[in-house]
């Protein structure tokens, strides 16, 4: 029994493997570019496709929503947990006389370099920049631009460590 369980099992995982792949190149139709062997969850949301530019080897978790009027940058070999959220523009809210919804946007460019790790439940914030090699941790708001080599968590996000010697 348990080798039938192993093959069903690896089956299992050519199935949605796959079917992340065939997502992606979906995508890839609205997106204005999209590298190579990236993977996209299911239940992905995007805004403004054509201001989302994503590169080689991406993995996307399911759930995850990334938009807004601004430019957004995934470099290669990042890897996005589950119910990520990164976001290139917010509501301007100055005039209390006027509906939060007639009051415009503020767009900021958001730049994820090449080999970052953005665990599940992470929100970055329109204008962030994380650097190559960074890691966010899981349930992170990002409100400050994240070095390279570095390890941020929490709400918002700290710096925990850095992710190589000197």
């Amino acid at each position: 029994m348990s080798i039938i369980k192993s093959f069903l099992k690896e089956v299992g995982q050519v199935i949605v493997g796959s079917i992340a792949s065939l997502r992606a190149i979906i995508f890839s139709v609205v997106i204005a570019d999209m590298g190579r062997g990236v993977r996209i969850g299911s239940n992905f949301h995007i805004s403004n496709p054509s201001k989302i530019f994503i590169g080689d080897k991406v993995f996307i978790g399911y759930n995850c929503g990334i938009g807004g009027k601004g430019k957004i940058i995934i470099g290669k070999n990042v890897c996005i947990g589950s119910n990520v959220n990164i976001i290139s523009s917010n509501h301007n809210y100055a005039d209390f006389s006027r509906h939060i919804l007639d009051q415009g946007h503020t767009s900021k460019e958001v730049i994820i370099g090449d080999n970052v790790w953005i665990g599940s439940n992470s929100v970055i914030l329109p204008g962030i920049h994380v650097g190559k090699f960074s890691v966010v941790g899981a349930g992170s708001v990002v409100t400050k631009n994240v070095p390279p080599y570095t390890v941020v968590a929490g709400n918002p996000a700290k710096k925990i460590k850095s992710t190589r010697a000197g």
